[in-house]
C-alpha cells in the first residue's frame, strides 16, 4: 500500500462518517420538530377538546381527551430515537409506521382533520426517508 492510497482511504473514510453526522441532524431535526407538533396536537386534544371536535364534525367526546393522551405517550417513547437513532431503531421505525396509522385515522375522521391526515402522511414520508438514508449511511461509514 503507499502513502496515497492510506490517505485516500482515510479522507473517503471521513467523508462518509461526516456525511452520517450530517444525515443524523438532519433526521433528529425533523423528528424534534414533528415531536413538538404531536406534543401540541395531543395538548389542544387534551385542553381544547371541543375545537378538535368542531374540526371533526363530531361533537366533543372524551375519545378526543384519550387521543390526546395516546399521542402525548406516543411522542414520549419516542424520545430514546431522537436521542440515539441507531441505537434506538424501534421507536424510530414504530413512529414512522405510526405516523402513517395516525394519518389513516385523521382521514377516517373527516372535516377539518383531513389537514393533520396530510401533514402525519408528509412526515410518515419525510422521516421514513430520512431514517432510511441515515442507516444507510451510518452502515457506509464503517469500514
Amino acid at each position: 500500500m503507499t502513502g496515497n492510497a492510506a490517505f485516500t482511504d482515510t479522507a473517503s473514510v471521513g467523508w462518509t462518517e461526516a456525511r452520517a453526522r450530517r444525515r443524523r441532524a438532519a433526521y433528529q431535526r425533523l423528528l424534534g420538530a414533528d415531536l413538538l407538533l404531536h406534543l401540541a396536537v395531543g395538548l389542544a386534544c387534551l385542553l381544547a377538546p371541543q375545537w378538535i371536535g368542531g374540526l371533526s364534525g363530531q361533537p366533543a367526546a372524551g375519545w378526543i381527551r384519550g387521543w390526546g393522551a395516546a399521542i402525548i405517550l406516543v411522542c414520549a417513547l419516542q424520545l430514546p430515537g431522537l436521542q440515539d437513532p441507531l441505537r434506538s431503531r424501534h421507536p424510530n421505525i414504530a413512529g414512522v409506521a405510526g405516523r402513517f396509522w395516525l394519518s389513516g385515522v385523521w382521514f377516517a375522521a373527516g372535516g377539518g382533520l383531513i389537514l393533520f391526515a396530510l401533514a402525519d402522511l408528509g412526515l410518515g414520508v419525510a422521516l421514513g426517508w430520512l431514517y432510511y438514508r441515515y442507516c444507510i449511511a451510518e452502515i457506509m461509514s464503517r469500514p
